[in-house]
């Protein structure tokens, strides 16, 4: 457990508004204010999702030349279903990525990674059902259609069902679609899905809805997480850090000023969502980072150890 927590915290360290500073390393340049682009080091951001604002402090950062300010010339890329944020980072296909609280357990299985800052103090990740389906808790889950993530990213699930002491072998498990319409025309009675994003639907629609919430049955995870490689570390150290500290101010302007960053992603990034969904991502949003009360990116090495033990006793550790 002392390994996992000092390799996540190794960098992750509040760092003053001062701390982004001209750094040269070798076979390149990390300059600041008016930096040309030929000393900026180019640097590829790999996100979890399609674009949202699940990303706007990301988003933010380019567009008010943070991360440029810091020396980086920033490519973020889209995710898409089976797209493994890990995988790239450790394959040398990015240099930085978002993924899920999973991070934490794929170091735990050996790979290379390392969580610079945890955005969201709290997990996204949530079941819906329809009301009239009468599943209002992980009980009444048994005998029932599940959409489902699969490996690693299920293990807040899984937690929440050990913990809840139901059977899996109970429960009729079906890979996700990431398709909200499945739940809406009932080919599955509950749908794994995000607090942010597909209530919105359910809303729209006028579909009244339940939500069954890991974090109600003691299963409290982080979500959305910063994260690189330890070779990324280990070479550019001051370039890690001077990338976490630029993200974060990103994040701290686009929480700010959460409608000119809804006009960025809409003109920019060629979302499909409506101003009105993306609203509601950023109120959601705000709900899970808590940004007035807990630090932008803090990582407390407690809730580490308490995801640690969900994860051994789930069946995930080794």
């Amino acid at each position: 457990m002392i390994g996992l927590l000092v390799a996540v915290a190794m960098v992750s360290q509040p760092l003053s508004a001062g701390a982004i500073h001209p750094t040269m390393e070798t076979g390149e340049a990390a300059m600041h204010g008016d930096a040309s682009d030929a000393f900026l080091r180019p640097i590829v951001l790999q996100l979890a999702w399609h674009h949202q604002f699940q990303f706007a402090g990301y988003y933010a950062a380019v567009a008010k030349g943070y991360y440029r300010d810091a020396g980086f010339q920033v490519t973020l890329l889209e995710g898409r279903p089976g797209l493994t944020p890990t995988d790239r980072v450790v394959a040398g296909e990015a240099d930085y990525a978002v993924g899920r609280s999973s991070v934490l357990l794929h170091r735990m299985h050996g790979k290379p990674v390392v969580v610079l800052a945890c955005i969201f103090q709290h997990s996204a990740n949530i079941f819906l059902a329809k009301r009239d389906s009468g599943i209002h808790n992980p009980q009444d889950m048994i005998g029932r259609r599940v959409m489902m993530l699969e490996g690693d990213d299920a293990a807040e699930y899984l937690a929440m069902f050990r913990s809840e002491g139901v059977p899996l072998d109970k429960i009729r498990m079906i890979p996700s679609s990431f398709d909200i319409n499945d739940l809406i025309e009932n080919r599955t009675d509950v749908f794994n899905a995000y607090s942010t994003n597909e209530p919105f639907y359910l809303i729209s629609r006028k579909i009244p809805f339940t939500i069954i919430d890991p974090k109600n049955y003691g299963i409290d995870f982080y979500g959305d997480c910063l994260f690189t490689s330890e070779r990324e570390i280990e070479r550019h150290p001051q370039a890690v850090a001077d990338f976490r500290e630029a993200s974060l101010h990103g994040w701290q302007y686009a929480m700010a000023h959460p409608e000119e960053i809804i006009d960025l992603i809409r003109k920019t990034y060629g979302t499909s969502k409506s101003r009105a969904h993306l609203r509601f991502e950023a109120q959601a949003i705000q709900r899970l980072m808590l940004p007035d009360l807990v630090e932008i990116g803090h990582i407390n090495p407690r809730p580490l150890a308490a995801h640690r033990r969900h994860l051994y006793q789930a069946g995930h550790g080794r």
